[in-house]
């Protein structure tokens, strides 16, 4: 182990491709030895209160002015009549079958080659088992 001012080295490693990233390990200082810890201080008496002097009376009131009445507000004027809407037929109204994804994938392109090998699965089971019963065999 290599001493460096009065430490003791553990261990250390440098990153050859990055030498600003370096690990040194070394022995903490010995700690130093605690004070002995004064005796109690006196506390200090605490000064008496000041009495508190009479509250002065409050003087009266002065009457308020007489408020301000509020004027009047304009009748607002009646609404126009809105044109009568029809609403959409059942038929129009696009339902919407789940969450919007934002995903328009055409759900045809993967449907397409599922059903063709379906198709062919099906077909291969009938043909085995056409063979089977008939008891003729190929190959």
């Amino acid at each position: 182990m290599v001493k460096e001012e009065g430490e003791e080295l553990i261990a250390s490693h440098r990153d050859p491709e990055d030498p600003a990233q370096t690990v040194i390990l070394r022995e903490p200082d010995k700690p130093e030895e605690p004070e002995e810890p004064g005796g109690p201080e006196e506390p200090e008496k605490p000064e008496e209160p000041e009495k508190p002097e009479k509250p002065e009376k409050p003087e009266k009131p002065e009457k308020p002015d007489k408020p301000e009445k509020p004027e009047k507000p304009e009748k607002p004027e009646k609404p126009e009549k809105p044109e009568s809407v029809t609403p959409a037929s059942p038929s129009t109204v696009r339902s919407s079958y789940g969450a919007k994804t934002g995903d328009e994938t055409n759900i045809l392109l993967f449907l397409v080659p599922v059903l063709i090998s379906a198709a062919a699965v099906a077909g291969l089971l009938f043909y085995r088992k056409k063979t089977r019963k008939s008891g003729r065999r190929k190959g």
